[in-house]
């Protein structure tokens, strides 16, 4: 006891769009989740073409090649084979780290 965590808040799409309609009141929030969904799908578009994404002032995405493997496992010491797969590096900017400081 006293080790627990305590789950953080998650601002989720709804609640992001709200917030954007809030200070854009011209908007609907229902237009605001199209946006953001469409910017989620354009990101993997890029990010499947190889392209790194970059959100300026924000966040940049680059996918990762990572190489076929074999591994071994410590619970019965069989071999297994990991297929190759790409997986996405995340890069915060500065100004949302030093927004956070």
């Amino acid at each position: 006891m006293g080790n627990e965590k305590k789950a953080l808040p998650v601002a989720d799409e709804k609640v992001i769009a709200e917030y954007i309609q809030a200070k854009m009141s011209e908007l609907k929030t229902s237009d605001i989740i199209k946006i953001l969904k469409l910017e989620k799908e354009a990101q993997i578009n890029f990010l499947k073409k190889g392209q790194k994404v970059s959100m300026n002032g924000h966040l940049t995405l680059e996918p990762v090649k990572k190489a076929a493997k074999d591994w071994k496992s410590p619970l019965d010491g069989k071999t297994y084979k990991i297929a190759a797969s790409v997986g996405v590096k995340a890069k915060l900017s500065s100004s949302i780290k030093k927004a956070l400081n």
